[in-house]
């Protein structure tokens, strides 16, 4: 593809996107990412497989019989479980079935075959935060309990809200004997007290606006029918007591780009998770914008940096899997 047209469904895409994250409307910023999967990220539909609480990714895995994929759970070396972000208004996990196809097709090149499994969860402004972890903690207990997935052998995964939702999750629910060892953060935001010199900076580079982070909160915290919530229940990432290493994995992996607003937040988050004993690997790939590695080809230009954000994911999977 010419640089010329690269430019051009990049400025589309990231122009959606803006769009999709600032827009009053949820059901047309719904619509606008619905048409961007469309536009710019198809993908083989043989690569996924429906369920109640999510999708799996997976070579063939679209009309496997429960048989066969358990066979094919016992035989993955990591099943991956991956928390979309969306600003808690939208999902925005079938953008980033390219790159979880790409990154299940390197670890196969390395001996590691895996499963990703996308969790779904309820959105604002209909819903509530504590509503998300509810559902997480059920999509988590039901690859473990139902799935028979042994908690060893799942790394975890979010991007943007989602590593909120998520680390929530683990903070309020999860068992230390159900713990995996590994969490790979994308862009992350992780609550209302995070922020930084980055949201000047980069304001002019990056997709994300100021409002998006409003409309974010008005959804999950101020319900259309609700006047009034308790939200101290939410972003305990900054205010819990408890120790992180008692509840998160205790390896880390953050990828964030040089011109994104969230840059100073990623740092918040390693550096709160390395004071809590946490291993934190923080990578940050100058001049790229929010969900970079998820978006792929779409918004980075240099095939060097998608390749070597796939080795980084690989060998963080493969160091941390367990024989």
């Amino acid at each position: 593809m010419s640089t010329f047209l690269w430019s051009i469904r990049s400025w589309i895409t990231t122009g959606l996107l803006r769009v999709a994250f600032t827009i009053p409307s949820t059901h047309n910023a719904r619509l606008i990412v619905h048409v961007l999967a469309k536009l710019f990220f198809g993908y083989d539909s043989t690569w996924v497989k429906t369920e109640e609480h999510g999708f799996w990714v997976g070579r063939d895995i679209r009309d496997m019989k429960r048989e066969e994929l358990d066979d094919r759970l016992e035989n993955s070396a990591r099943v991956v479980f991956w928390v979309p972000g969306g600003g808690f208004r939208f999902n925005l996990g079938l953008l980033y079935v390219p790159t979880f196809i790409n990154w299940l097709t390197a670890l196969d090149d390395k001996g590691l075959p895996s499963t990703f499994f996308v969790a779904k969860y309820r959105h604002g402004p209909h819903h509530l935060f504590e509503d998300v972890i509810q559902d997480l903690t059920q999509a988590y207990d039901w690859l473990v309990y139902t799935m028979n997935v042994p908690a060893h052998k799942i790394v975890l995964g979010a991007d943007d809200a989602g590593v909120a939702a998520l680390v929530d999750t683990l903070l309020s629910c999860t068992q230390p004997e159900d713990r995996p060892d590994g969490i790979v953060c994308v862009s992350p935001y992780t609550g209302l007290e995070a922020g930084g010199n980055s949201w000047q900076n980069n304001a002019s580079y990056d997709y994300i606006r100021p409002v998006a982070l409003a409309r974010m909160e008005d959804s999950y915290l101020i319900p259309e029918d609700m006047p009034q919530v308790n939200s101290e229940t939410a972003f305990k990432l900054f205010t819990t007591t408890l120790p992180l290493a008692d509840a998160l994995p205790h390896r880390m992996l953050i990828l964030v780009g040089g011109h994104e607003v969230l840059l100073d937040d990623a740092g918040l988050l390693a550096e709160k998770a390395r004071k809590h004993g946490l291993q934190v690997t923080l990578v940050q790939v100058p001049e790229q914008v929010h969900l970079w590695p998820l978006l792929g080809n779409i918004v980075v230009k240099d095939p060097e940096v998608i390749q070597k954000t796939t080795e980084r994911f690989v060998d963080f999977v493969g160091y941390s899997r367990k024989s």
